[in-house]
């Protein structure tokens, strides 16, 4: 066997190399359907591929980008940045904890409008969460994530649009629950999407 191998011309070794590489690579590389996560907050308890209940569902897999903490102006730049690659489904969020005032409040609720339009605007379904305490940040912060959770649900989630919305508030203090909540949404997107997508191929 060795014998045989070592007759193999150098050349042909070079010309296999890559196709051998291309598929070890493709053999690591998560499969289904990509869906773009980012964001801050409670959307850092997502994992990329687990098939337990409450994770990425069947056929999908998370191409996660998550902090657990962050300043809002900087989870709207890395949002904007996995839009300009034309994503098909994206879930963000934006971490709670940076509504110290009622100018945070304000500034929440302006980013996740702009974000979500921009998403929409790049044909791609949003998956929108509700800011949400984690545990320890207290009850200024619980009472103001209620707010901005109130304008999110009466305002923002009753626009017309591909966007779906996700309330974080009744599952804060559940991760299970949270990636459950998440996931279920994102089959909705999938299916959402490809219904979009079908209804603007040439010829419909």
């Amino acid at each position: 066997m060795g014998t045989w191998l070592s007759r193999v011309p150098w050349m042909v070794w070079a010309l296999l190399a890559p196709a051998v590489i291309i598929a070890v690579v493709q053999w690591q590389r998560p499969q289904g359907d990509r869906v773009m996560v980012v964001g801050a907050g409670l959307v850092h308890l997502l994992h990329a591929q687990e098939r337990a209940p409450g994770h990425a569902p069947p056929g999908t897999f998370y191409d996660l980008d998550t902090r657990t903490h962050e300043p809002l102006a900087a989870t709207e730049q890395r949002v904007q940045a996995v839009l300009s690659g034309w994503p098909n489904v994206i879930v963000f969020g934006i971490d709670a904890a940076e509504l110290t005032d009622s100018a945070a409040e304000q500034q929440a609720q302006q980013v996740l409008t702009r974000l979500t339009a921009g998403a929409e605007n790049a044909t791609a379904v949003p998956v929108v969460l509700s800011p949400a305490p984690a545990a320890g940040d207290g009850a200024a912060i619980g009472e103001a994530s209620a707010r901005v959770g109130a304008w999110f649900r009466a305002e923002l989630c009753q626009q017309p649009g591909l966007r779906l919305c996700v309330d974080l508030m009744p599952h804060a203090s559940d991760p299970t629950a949270v990636r459950a909540a998440v996931a279920a949404a994102v089959r909705r997107a999938i299916e959402r999407h490809a219904a979009l997508r079908a209804t603007t191929q040439v010829g419909r």
